[in-house]
């Protein structure tokens, strides 16, 4: 019986594991996963039962009842000058009021005071924009107020950008903006290129308010995902509980037999406890395997801990899923032992 780790075969390690609706089980990377909910997000490099983190609305300093000749109206605060958008008029006669530089407690025209946006008929939003910019967002799309922070307001105004049409919740991370479109996310940069960052689980339909982990620079979006922006994978919150489906594990079309799990773990635990778990050959049913027990007086930092399978199936591929996991255990490696699996074959 193999109880080294070089006789087993890796099927899932973490990191944690990125959430990927939109590509087939079998072409998953370890790291990878089809479905998984309840993930700690700040485990890095292990799979443990976590929450959705806080996220915090994006905060700029406004100014209310500001006279400015049309009505007194709230402004917001941005390089150092008053902006407000007007879209009283309607259809075509749209405008982005700004104020003199320095100027806070009282409006002070400078220049011709006001940008017009021809184009559309509501302004939803103005944020800054990458690290001098300004982004207008209306009905119709977005504009790129460049140079915003030159003290002479000697503005450029970008072409209108269709691809924002229908945005809705901007936020701005790190100088880049996020907007839902529909149910999928998408950013804008000052270059004005527009990137759809939910294509990896371009399926799942995503709502609600916009939020950040401003520190940590994720997106939140409403109370079901996460968006990682430094790794780009998204995590799914959306499900009470916990639960990880590994990738699915094949041999080229070659059957092959599985017989034992083995899991590399750590714990903190002062009482024992176990693991579930599920194992899928094929097409058949998930089928529920024996528990894994965890000692709690084990010694090791470090655990390997073995489950022989319920019963020795084979199949052409695999899959294994975790269907509760207690708090203060994490996996680092979901390893397998099977019979007529090549290394040289197997799908990584």
């Amino acid at each position: 019986m193999p109880m080294s780790r070089k006789d087993y075969f890796t099927v899932s390690q973490f990191g944690p594991p990125a959430l990927i609706t939109e590509i087939p089980p079998e072409l998953l990377k370890p790291e990878q996963s089809p479905a998984c909910h309840g993930v700690d997000l700040d485990d890095v490099g292990y799979l443990s039962a976590g929450s959705i983190p806080t996220g915090s609305a994006e905060v700029f300093k406004t100014y209310s009842s500001i006279s400015d000749g049309n009505s007194a109206s709230n402004y917001t605060w941005h390089f150092n000058r008053l902006w407000r958008l007007d879209d009283a008029a309607g259809a075509g006669e749209c405008y982005v009021r700004y104020g003199a530089v320095n100027y806070n407690n009282f409006y002070y025209r400078q220049g011709h005071g006001a940008i017009q946006i021809p184009e559309a008929t509501d302004l939803i939003a103005i944020l800054p924009l990458g690290v001098k910019s300004l982004l207008v967002v209306s009905d119709t799309g977005a504009n790129i107020i460049y140079e915003a922070n030159d003290y002479l307001a000697r503005f450029q105004v970008s072409p209108h950008i269709e691809e924002l049409k229908g945005a809705t919740s901007p936020i701005n991370i790190d100088g880049v903006v996020y907007f839902l479109k529909g149910s999928r996310l998408f950013s804008v940069d000052e270059q004005q290129k527009t990137t759809e960052e939910s294509l990896p689980i371009r399926g799942t339909s995503l709502s609600g308010t916009l939020t950040a982990d401003f520190v940590n620079k994720r997106v939140i979006v409403g109370t079901s995902y996460v968006y990682d922006i430094a790794t780009k994978t998204w995590f799914d919150y959306s499900t009470s509980g916990f639960s990880f489906t590994s990738r699915t594990v094949g041999n080229k079309g070659k059957p092959f037999c599985v017989n034992r799990i083995l899991l590399e773990i750590e714990h903190t635990l002062t009482a024992d406890a176990e693991i579930t778990w599920s194992t899928k050959f094929g097409n058949r049913e998930w089928r529920t395997q024996d528990p894994i027990q965890i000692r709690h007086d084990d010694s090791y930092i470090e655990n390997l801990l073995t489950q022989d399978l319920i019963e020795r199936e084979t199949a052409i591929d695999f899959t294994v899923r975790i269907d509760s996991l207690p708090s203060g255990v994490k996996i680092r490696n979901i390893m397998i032992s099977a019979e007529g699996l090549m290394k040289e074959a197997y799908a990584a």
